[in-house]
């Protein structure tokens, strides 16, 4: 599975057989499910050809297409994610104005990735969401941000050095066996 990031909360999850785009915006990237963390409308995304694609994920529930599997959970009025694709489990998350329910934190305890937005409307402080990224044990964590210093206070927080990468390649058999990797991912 390829993960690509377009800024803002807009990402490009390419799997074996299918793609899943979030929060498109002005992305004009093709791909087989589109979603969004907020219940919003999507006019600047560039529907194909094909009347059956892309499959918009119309909000909270459980979804399987194309052998993505997709749960939303409606918190605090924000969408939260978790997918998987290829065998391989993703967590969308933000800050939030409180700590996820225990419902919701079992659900992304499982996440192989977490995909962190740090520009979340809510009251969570940084060193609350780091704290809570840690504690659900992810074998890799994505932070996005367009500030600079809050993305440096929580890589300071979770204390891990990053690296950057243009494209994140993973297969389920390269996730590493014991511990957490920081990657940013650039634009």
């Amino acid at each position: 599975m390829d993960i690509k990031y377009f800024g803002g909360k807009c990402f490009l999850l390419r799997g074996k057989y299918a793609s899943l785009l979030t929060a498109p915006a002005k992305v004009k990237e093709p791909a087989n499910v589109v979603l969004s963390n907020k219940l919003q409308p999507f006019e600047n995304y560039a529907l194909p050809e094909k009347p059956e694609e892309p499959f918009i994920v119309p909000g909270a529930g459980e979804y399987e297409v194309k052998g993505i599997k997709i749960q939303g959970h409606l918190f605090e009025g924000t969408l939260l994610y978790f997918l998987e694709i290829d065998r391989i489990k993703i967590g969308l998350l933000e800050r939030l104005e409180e700590p996820l329910s225990d419902e919701l934190e079992s659900v992304f305890d499982a996440a192989d990735i977490l995909l962190v937005n740090l520009q979340g409307g809510g009251k969570m402080t940084i060193k609350e969401l780091s704290e809570l990224v840690t504690s659900l044990e992810p074998k890799i964590i994505v932070p996005t941000t367009e500030d600079k210093a809050l993305l440096d206070e929580f890589i300071k927080d979770l204390g891990k050095e990053p690296h950057t990468e243009k494209t994140l390649k993973i297969t389920r058999d390269k996730l590493l066996e014991e511990g957490m990797e920081l990657v940013l991912l650039s634009e």
